[in-house]
C-alpha cells in the first residue's frame, strides 16, 4: 500500500491512546525524553525543493527530491538515549537545469521500456541520474539520541548510503549534488530526530511562547550556513480527539557567525565552491500533538544569497550589485500512515 499521510484526528487519537498520559496542566509543557516513549516503527516522507534563482529567467539549477524512510525507535541505555535505525523505503528525484532533466523513480517497474542510446561520444544523462540514485533503496543508517533527543552520533551506514554522506561526490551535476543534499548528515540527523519529534521545553502551552535557536542550513553546490531562528508558539488548539495540536512558527532572522560543527564542515563539496553570503528571508511551521509531544511535520523555506567563491565572482558583485544569485530551499518532513 503507497503511504499516505495520516489525516489528523485518526493520527490524534491513536496517539493519544496509546500514549496513556493526561493532558499536562500549567503553562510549562516539559518535553519527554526518548526512553518515556514508547518503542515504535513508522516512516516519514521528505520532500526537499532547491531552487537557484538568478537575474535571468533561466532554470539554473532545480531540484526535487523526496524519500520515505521506514523508522525504528528503540530505547538505547537507562540514563534516558535512544537509537533510530533509518532505511530508504523508497526515493523520486527530478533535476533541471540550462541543458539537462532528468527523473527518478525506485517505484518505477522494471520493464519499463530503455531509452534511446546516445549519440557516439555523448552522455546518457539519465543514466547516470538514473545510477546515483538507484542504489538508495533498502539502504539506511542508525542515529544514537541523547535525553533531550539530539543525534549524538551517526552509525552502521550502508556502503551505498555512506559514499554519499562522506563523497567523494560521484556524477556532481546528474544527481551528485542532489544526492548530497539529501542525504547529508545533517538532514540524516534532523530525520532521526524527526522520528522522536518531542516538543521543545521552551514551548509552554500558551500562545506568543517565544524562544531562539541556530540551525544549519545547506545548499546543493557545497554552501552551508548557521541561521538564527525565533520560534513562536502560535495556537494551541483542542481537537475531538482529546489532545491539543501545538502549530509553532518559525522565523529566521540572520546569519549566525558560529563555527560549523565537524561533521557539517567536512561535508562533500565536489568541484564547486560557492559560498552562502546572507539570509534573504525564510520561515516555517512545526505542528506538534500534547500529549505525548511528538512532531507531526516540519515545513520550512528559506532563501540565502549565495556566490561563487572567487575574486572574479566577487569582482563581478562589485560592477553589478543588482545581479545575485539565491537559493531557495523549501523542505516538509511529515509523519506517515504505515
Amino acid at each position: 500500500m503507497n503511504p499516505q499521510v495520516w489525516t489528523t484526528t485518526r493520527l490524534l487519537a491513536l496517539m493519544f491512546a496509546a500514549s496513556g498520559l493526561s493532558e499536562l496542566s500549567g503553562c510549562a509543557a516539559r518535553s519527554a525524553p526518548p526512553s518515556l516513549l514508547l518503542e515504535r516503527a513508522g516512516a516519514l516522507k521528505v520532500h526537499l525543493v532547491s531552487d537557484l534563482r538568478l537575474s535571468l529567467p533561466v532554470a539554473a539549477d532545480f531540484q526535487d527530491s523526496e524519500v520515505v524512510w521506514d523508522y525504528q525507535v528503540r530505547q538505547g541505555d537507562p540514563v534516558g538515549g535512544a537509537t533510530v535505525r533509518l532505511t530508504v523505503r523508497s526515493l523520486k528525484a527530478a533535476m533541471t537545469s540550462v541543458t539537462v532533466h532528468c527523473t527518478y523513480d525506485s517505484e518505477t517497474p522494471a520493464d519499463k521500456p530503455p531509452q534511446p542510446a546516445p549519440a557516439a561520444g555523448q552522455v546518457n544523462h539519465q543514466q547516470r541520474f538514473a545510477e546515483t540514485f538507484a542504489p538508495l533503496k533498502g539502504q539506511g543508517c542508525t542515529a544514537l539520541l541523547d535525553r533531550a533527543g539530539r543525534v549524538s552520533q551517526l552509525t552502521e551506514i550502508d556502503p551505498p548510503l555512506e559514499r554519499i554522506v562522506r563523497g567523494p561526490i560521484a556524477n556532481p551535476d546528474l544527481g551528485g549534488y542532489q544526492a548530497a543534499l539529501l542525504l547529508s548528515e545533517n538532514h540524516l540527523r534532523r530525520y532521526a530526530e524527526m522520528a522522536i519529534g518531542t516538543l521543545p521545553a521552551q514551548a509552554a502551552l500558551k500562545k506568543q511562547a517565544t524562544w531562539q535557536t541556530v540551525e544549519l542550513a545547506e545548499t546543493p553546490r557545497g554552501g552551508a550556513a548557521l541561521v538564527k531562528k525565533t520560534c513562536r508558539v502560535r495556537e494551541v488548539q483542542p481537537t475531538p480527539a482529546g489532545p491539543k495540536q501545538v502549530t509553532i512558527a518559525i522565523q529566521a532572522t540572520a546569519l549566525a557567525n558560529d563555527a560549523l560543527p565537524d561533521w557539517a564542515a567536512n561535508r562533500p563539496a565536489g568541484s564547486s565552491d560557492m559560498k552562502v553570503l546572507a539570509l534573504d528571508r525564510g520561515s516555517g511551521e512545526l505542528l506538534y500533538v500534547m500529549p505525548p509531544g511528538r512532531l507531526l511535520r516540519r515545513a520550512e523555506k528559506l532563501s540565502l544569497e549565495v556566490a561563487l567563491n572567487s575574486s572574479a565572482s566577487a569582482n563581478a558583485r562589485q560592477a553589478h550589485p543588482a545581479a545575485k544569485m539565491f537559493y531557495v530551499m523549501d523542505e516538509t518532513c511529515e509523519v506517515l500512515e504505515n
